[in-house]
């Protein structure tokens, strides 16, 4: 009985402290399309959206697109070098630098990796870049905000949908 009613103290003061406002385990992402935020380099733009909701914690926006023709055709992104050549965060930020090596994921139906870095600014915070390649064409996409691991997850689970994995093969075929 005493340690039930600890549990309830301790719940009670935890929602009160703000733990009402963190992620709820197991609720679904709710993602949003927006507008394509950057202005206009080498590649084409993507497509971006915006996280509302569940999963993703507190904001967490991603931002994807194919670049063709600008991938290792016979590996893919099968390594650090790799994502750091094709991947995205320089459109958050000119300077950053890696916090760990990259690690390979399934993403939108191809091997694909993902990497966390971090900007050089006067306030800096973390993107994750998630990238992926098949016949020589690549697509980049990059979480920004809350990157937590359920953010890294909800990211991918984006990218990892029909709809946008389909989008991706149609722009990798050309259309």
């Amino acid at each position: 009985m005493r340690a039930q009613s600890g549990l309830a103290i301790a719940a009670a003061s935890f929602l009160l402290a703000g733990g009402a406002c963190l992620p709820q385990q197991g609720a679904p992402a709710e993602w949003k399309e927006v507008a394509w935020p950057f202005l206009r380099d080498a590649w084409p733009n993507g497509r971006a959206f915006e996280c509302v909701g569940g999963a993703c914690g507190v904001k967490l926006a991603l931002y994807a697109r194919v670049k063709n023709g600008f991938c290792d055709c016979s590996r893919g992104v099968a390594d650090d070098d790799e994502i750091d050549r094709v991947g995205d965060v320089m459109l958050v930020a000119p300077e950053f630098h890696p916090l760990a090596t990259s690690e390979p994921r399934p993403l939108a139906g191809m091997a694909g990796r993902t990497r966390l870095y971090e900007t050089m600014e006067a306030k800096p915070h973390r993107v994750l870049s998630l990238a992926g390649g098949r016949d020589c064409n690549a697509f980049s996409a990059i979480a920004v905000g809350d990157v937590t691991s359920a953010g890294a997850a909800a990211a991918a689970a984006l990218i990892n949908t029909l709809e946008l994995s389909r989008w991706i093969a149609l722009k990798q075929s050309g259309g």
